[in-house]
């Protein structure tokens, strides 16, 4: 009789399994990731952006184009007009040919031309301060001036020459008339009896 032989466990001989490390970094890589939960927060790009209550309309857009537009039409002759220069009546008559193309300048801060004065006046004697004021529609301001001050250093002699020439060889007399602020005129007139006019020259003044 034979003893039967133990059975013991066969393990067949293997190679262990070799993945090239190439191959194993690729699969780490492709290998998903957990996705970290997070919280956001609203930002300014997110938050809804503010609307008027009240959308502007076809009729708003053209009330606004009609308002910019009075607008510039209110400006606009403030910016062009340059205010109108204050000034005397000075011709109501024929102006004598005496007086025609003077061309002379009275010097003040702002030197303007001597201009022909030609009124109706039926009186021989030359006027009062007041008869002057009513003749050119000026209500006050006027008073009568030596020639001496008038013109201290003979600069309008031509002046005088020319009205006294246009008065038929009359006395000529210097009439100063305020006009506000800085500025007044000079009349340098004298009768035309044979006419029945006051004729002259006058200049504007700016004297500050």
């Amino acid at each position: 009789m034979t003893t039967p032989r133990l059975l013991t466990q066969f393990r067949p001989k293997t190679s262990p399994i070799r993945i090239p490390f190439r191959r194993i970094t690729t699969l780490l890589s492709t290998r998903p990731r957990p996705r970290l939960q997070t919280t956001s927060t609203p930002t300014a790009l997110t938050r809804p952006l503010l609307t008027s209550p009240h959308p502007r309309t076809m009729a708003s857009d053209e009330a606004y184009a009609a308002f910019l537009d009075k607008a510039n039409q209110d400006t606009s002759p403030a910016q062009t007009q340059s205010p109108a220069k204050p000034s005397t009546k000075s011709v109501d008559t024929a102006i004598p040919a005496a007086l025609q193309n003077i061309e002379q300048y009275y010097q003040s801060d702002a030197d303007e031309p001597f201009e022909p004065v030609s009124l109706s006046y039926e009186t021989a004697d030359l006027p009062s301060d007041d008869g002057l004021a009513q003749l050119i529609g000026h209500k006050d301001g006027v008073e009568g001036l030596s020639r001496q001050d008038f013109d201290p250093r003979g600069r309008y002699e031509g002046v005088f020459e020319a009205v006294r020439e246009a008065a038929g060889g009359q006395e000529v007399r210097v009439y100063r008339v305020r006009l506000g602020g800085t500025r007044v005129e000079y009349y340098v007139v004298g009768v035309d009896g044979g006419n029945g006019r006051l004729v002259g020259l006058k200049a504007l003044a700016v004297e500050s």
